[in-house]
């Protein structure tokens, strides 16, 4: 190591996060999966993943124009790497991510009987990492009211109307919106050429989203709904809005999640992590 490195202040939080969740399922054994995320940038990125790229992702990478994409592209292995990693007891290096037919990331023999879904966005990137027979989607997103106009071309004003009845500004409602539907086409495959009206949303009764986390009221900047596919009626999507970023998970409706609990009983870990993008874009602002 040498001692620029060894000068640089220790970071205030994990650069490579992961929850370890058992998603408990109606009528079926609990399963296992696990979430990574990861904000690091610069250097400590490029170091970070350079040891877990194959030769076609490190070529992959260098392609890339612009540095932005390059770093969005880099989170995104490294978190998803990591996350297999935990899920499947083996080394982040020997996981090899390929693209399938819909250029989505596919665990390559012999850790095919793996899922992984990612996405990257705000400086930062999330990963889940599943068992095949039961299939997750993530997104992450930007929250940014230079896309209202756009998002607005998407998404149904009623829909958009009712989230902000549960505390979100428009553009939160609109990007919360949009993030549910993107994790929502990693579940059903096709991304987003799946017809937009198939996509539609509504909350689930009886859940408000608030300032708090929804288990043990565990204070946070994120908020937090649950949202029902109207079409895709065995899918549900929860979703985090904070002023920064939004994400979502989108699930089978049978599941809940056992979110783990910090040392300082902190639990949600997404709402940590989006605070933690919301510090990050104060902190450059």
């Amino acid at each position: 190591m040498n001692d620029a490195v060894q000068a640089a202040p220790p970071p205030a939080h994990a650069p490579i996060a992961t929850a370890p969740l058992v998603l408990m399922l109606r009528d079926a054994a609990p399963v296992s999966v696990c979430l990574a995320f990861t904000d690091l940038s610069g250097p400590a990125l490029e170091r970070a993943a350079a040891p877990l790229l194959w030769k076609h992702e490190q070529a992959r990478a260098d392609r890339f124009l612009r540095a932005g994409a390059r770093a969005d592209f880099l989170r995104g292995r490294l978190a998803a790497k990591t996350a297999l990693s935990d899920l499947g007891e083996t080394p982040a290096a020997s996981l090899n991510l390929e693209n399938g037919v819909f250029r989505q990331p596919v665990v390559a023999a012999p850790f095919g009987h793996l899922g992984v879904s990612l996405s990257h966005g705000a400086d930062g990137a999330i990963a889940a990492a599943y068992p095949g027979h039961c299939p997750m989607g993530v997104d992450l997103e930007r929250v940014d009211a230079d896309r209202i106009k756009v998002l607005r071309t998407q998404i149904p004003r009623a829909e958009e109307q009712t989230l902000c009845t549960l505390g979100l500004t428009p553009v939160q409602a609109l990007t919360a919106a949009w993030s549910a539907r993107e994790a929502l086409s990693k579940v059903l495959g096709g991304g987003l050429s799946i017809d937009m009206a198939m996509l539609a949303l509504e909350p689930k009764p009886d859940v408000k989203s608030d300032s708090k986390s929804h288990q043990n009221n565990v204070k946070t900047a994120a908020k937090y709904l649950k949202l029902n596919s109207t079409f895709a009626s065995h899918l549900s999507v929860d979703v985090w809005v904070s002023d920064t970023a939004a994400l979502a998970l989108a699930l089978p409706r049978t599941a809940t999640c056992d979110w783990p609990v910090g040392a300082d009983g902190a639990a949600d870990p997404i709402g940590q992590w989006l605070t933690q993008l919301d510090q990050r874009a104060e902190a450059v602002a």
